[in-house]
């Protein structure tokens, strides 16, 4: 039944037609059918003989309209040089092989990208409807230069010669295998001089249409490393029309791992989350142009939230942890600067400063180190950071609880201690750096109050013997390409003040009684490492020039022995050469005795190494000493035993008489 519908249904239109050509012969219902199957056929016949003819003419024929065309849209000068090829099944196709495109006007290179051979192919059906599915984009090892002149710009920014306003592109683009193999990449910049290269690369994009998310991967080797890129973008269209899309972005190497996970807004603006790890921040700034030579800037671990836009780059409530230390960080970088602007704010742990000041070869030594001391990396950034640190270290110089304002400007820097805990007490001051000039220069300004003496000196120039509460104020200026030459280039002013407290290693009272007193022990016994001077109060002030310290003003005070006295150290030999007076009381008064005291004064030449200095008596001064408080009935109780052995007399008042008493030299 159906077969007879349809035959009638076909009878009734071939009766149409036979009345639409006036045929009323019984043959004429087949020469209509035959007219029409020829009118159907006739553009499936021309597509048919047009792709023969295509496959059949030599495709060189193309060559320059094909150059134009792609010249025309990229504004840049496109070559074909190798051979062409075409297919029309299963897909559409064309490669074609040593493909050039010219480099922007004035660029280094004398190419943009080249590529040894490129092949596309698309489905046929879809571009009637004006879809493009691309089946296959194979770039097999592309060169492509990427360059950045003096003015900062790319020459990836191609002319405008691309499509123009109101021209029509596709409804709908999917490329389901883009592959790139063998690629090398370079990238130079005309402003710092640097240059990088990217080489075996390999690369695969997949993206069923531009609204829908883009798949991508690529792998190569970076500065004689393995690297691992993959991501998705969920709308490249939105990106493309500078609309918000959603990125996540992962790499991997042997020297950094990277996640991104956000928002990106064109190529200028973007938010999200960050984590980032390595084992070294210092090999990874070397890769990336930057080679500080500290001792520090090891393992590292960062995560937070990120945000850019305009070259502005901010992270957020971010945790770090670098060379053991971990860190808050809430900092912004302006890179629209000749070098990078830091802003914000930075909560450590702890901070040991020499290993970002230090050279990483630096050795341990007795004395002041020899090695270099860089400040290079004082001229990577600007900064303005606010820095809170629990704990800070330089060496032995430990402070806790400290609070500083660092300022960084043209590779000078500037650090105000605004608040700290230093050994026991408080300290606030303000040190300086300078990176910009060819020799190293430091400025220290520091006022401490109630520290303990011991550890403060220790720390600061390794001096450990003297002991107590003091206060210390310092304004000095250095310059040097290491520590020793700082140490020996030092000037400026510092005073200094202890209170109960105590000199180990001597007993400067028992050294007068030892020269004094000829029935007195050794010397060696109060000099030994047990002896010790216990005052009430010490100090003194010293201007500082050529890495010397000169003091006039030395005072000591202490139950037994008042002393005085001045002389020089040297902070860049580490030695002392100092004079000092004691002088003797008969009775102890405590700490704190007046000091002017009366008693015999024995000087005393502190001489050599600060920490193993020797201690010689002036006997000549000790002597004149002696006669002076004979001649003055002042010598005291020792006096009188040394009048007694020379021939003294006593007076009616049962005291000794002077022993150079001139009128009994003469009989009278």
């Amino acid at each position: 039944m159906v077969l007879r519908t349809r035959l009638y249904a076909g009878t009734v239109r071939v009766y149409r037609f036979r009345r639409f050509f006036t045929c009323h012969n019984p043959s004429a219902g087949r020469d209509a059918m035959r007219k029409i199957l020829i009118i159907a056929l006739v553009p499936v016949l021309v597509l048919v003989v047009a792709a023969i003819t295509v496959l059949l003419m030599p495709l060189d024929s193309f060559r320059a309209p094909l150059e134009r065309v792609v010249s025309r849209g990229l504004g840049r000068d496109v070559h074909i040089a190798g051979s062409l090829h075409a297919s029309l099944y299963p897909e559409i196709g064309l490669s074609a092989g040593d493909v050039s495109i010219a480099n922007a006007p004035g660029g280094e290179a004398k190419l943009f990208a080249h590529v040894a051979t490129l092949a596309v192919g698309a489905k046929l059906l879809p571009l009637l409807s004006r879809r493009i599915e691309v089946t296959r984009l194979t770039l097999d090892h592309p060169t492509i230069n990427l360059e950045v002149d003096k003015n900062g710009t790319g020459n990836w920014n191609f002319g405008s010669g691309a499509s123009k306003t109101g021209a029509s592109g596709p409804d709908q683009l999917s490329i389901s295998g883009l592959r790139v193999l063998g690629g090398e990449i370079s990238y130079s910049d005309a402003r710092t001089g640097k240059r990088k290269q990217v080489s075996q690369a390999n690369a695969s994009l997949t993206l069923e249409a531009l609204d829908q998310p883009a798949v991508f991967d690529l792998d190569a080797v970076y500065d004689k490393e393995k690297l691992a890129v993959t991501g998705t973008i969920d709308n490249p269209q939105a990106f493309m029309r500078k609309e918000p899309a959603k990125l996540a972005l992962e790499l991997k190497s042997a020297s950094l791992n990277l996640k991104f996970d956000g928002t990106v807004t064109g190529s200028t603006q973007s938010s999200g989350t960050v984590t980032a790890s390595g084992p070294s921040l210092r090999q990874l700034m070397q890769k990336a142009g930057n080679a500080p030579s500290y001792s520090g800037l090891g393992a590292f671990s960062l995560s937070g939230a990120v945000s850019s836009q305009d070259r502005i780059y901010a992270l957020k409530q971010a945790k770090l942890t670098l060379d053991g230390m971990k860190a808050d960080l809430d900092l912004s970088v302006d890179m629209n600067g000749t070098v990078p602007l830091l802003k914000g704010k930075v909560a450590l742990d702890r901070l040991n400063a020499a290993d970002y000041l230090l050279d990483k070869k630096q050795a341990t030594t007795q004395g002041w180190s020899t090695e270099l001391l860089s400040l290079t990396g004082l001229k990577l950034a600007d900064a303005d950071v606010a820095i809170t640190a629990d704990r800070f270290t330089l060496g032995m110089f430990v402070i806790t609880q400290g609070a500083m304002h660092v300022v960084l400007r043209d590779a000078k820097l500037s650090a105000e201690v605004t608040r700290a805990a230093l050994f026991g007490g408080s300290a606030t001051g303000l040190v300086t750096a300078d990176g910009a000039a060819s020799v190293p220069a430091v400025t220290i300004k520091m006022d401490v109050k109630s520290v303990a003496m011991k550890e403060l000196l220790q720390s600061a120039i390794k001096v450990e013997r003297i002991e107590g509460t003091g206060a210390m104020a310092v304004n000095v200026a250095g310059s040097g390409r290491n520590q020793q030459a700082i140490m020996n280039s030092l000037s400026g002013t510092s005073s200094v003040s202890i209170r109960n407290g105590a000199i180990r290693g001597v007993d400067l009272a028992a050294v007068s009684r030892s020269v004094q007193n000829p029935l007195s022990a050794l010397m060696g016994a109060a000099t030994s490492e047990r002896s010790s001077t216990d005052f009430a109060e010490a100090g003194g002030s010293f201007a500082i020039k050529s890495g010397v310290a000169h003091n006039q003003d030395f005072r000591l005070l202490n139950p037994f022995v008042r002393i005085t006295g001045n002389g020089d150290i040297d902070l860049g030999r580490r030695t002392i050469d100092f004079r000092i007076e004691p002088k003797l009381v008969a009775t102890a008064q405590g700490q704190g005795g007046i000091l002017g005291g009366g008693g015999l004064g024995v000087p005393f030449q502190i001489t050599g190494p600060w920490t193993k200095p020797s201690y010689k008596p002036d006997l000549t001064k000790a002597v004149g000493n002696l006669l002076t408080n004979q001649i003055s009935g002042a010598a005291g109780p020792v006096g009188g035993l040394l009048g007694n052995v020379l021939g003294g007399k006593k007076s009616s008042d049962g005291k000794p008489k002077p022993v150079l008493d001139l009128g009994g030299l003469f009989g009278r």
